[in-house]
């Protein structure tokens, strides 16, 4: 009796024990998981938060030249051809991106050779304007493969940015990519 006893005691002191070696050891994890993702935000820098309802008109690169749409009475048309009936949904979508456009970080002040980030002769040029009259501009450079970033500057400033590649490739679409789908009642009723 007194053996089974003292195995149990025994037992239950490794069980108290790897359960507060288990609560220690996930606490230590979680904190130093957010001291880490405190530290990458610190790094962050706004370049431009607008308003999803005052963004008027944007456009970005596409194939075949830049791709253009404006907003008249909360409708997006595509400028070079209004006639075709795109989705407000996905436009305004894309449009959206525009509304908190944040750099991992700043690279250079006042960068002297924008040829080095590709800024030079940017890969893509991003406006958006609103209907409080601003215009802004945003250049995309080169990739940076070790933090899987594009160099970025806005309004011809010559401060150059890390910008996410998740905040690029969000203006990939083209314009049959945004056109308003079929009813799907017309399309099964053929």
């Amino acid at each position: 009796m007194k053996k089974k006893t003292l195995t149990l005691i025994i037992s239950l002191f490794f069980l108290v024990a790897f359960i507060a070696a288990y609560f220690a050891v996930s606490s230590y994890t979680k904190n130093k998981e957010e001291k880490e993702t405190a530290k990458e935000n610190e790094n962050q820098v706004t370049l431009l938060t607008l308003e999803s309802d005052d963004i008027t008109e944007f456009s970005y690169p596409g194939s075949a030249g830049d791709l253009s749409f404006i907003k008249k009475d909360d409708n997006w048309t595509y400028e070079a051809d209004s006639s075709i009936e795109l989705s407000n949904d996905k436009v305004q979508d894309i449009a959206d991106n525009f509304t908190s456009v944040i750099a991992d970080r700043l690279v250079e002040n006042d960068a002297k050779d924008l040829s080095t980030y590709g800024l030079e002769s940017p890969s893509m040029t991003l406006t958006v304007s609103t209907s409080k009259g601003t215009t802004d501009k945003i250049l995309i450079g080169d990739y940076n493969s070790t933090t899987g970033s594009y160099y970025a500057m806005i309004n011809d400033k010559e401060d150059v940015y890390l910008l996410p590649s998740s905040f690029t490739s969000s203006f990939s679409s083209s314009v049959d990519d945004l056109k308003k789908e079929e009813n799907s009642d017309k399309a099964s009723s053929n």
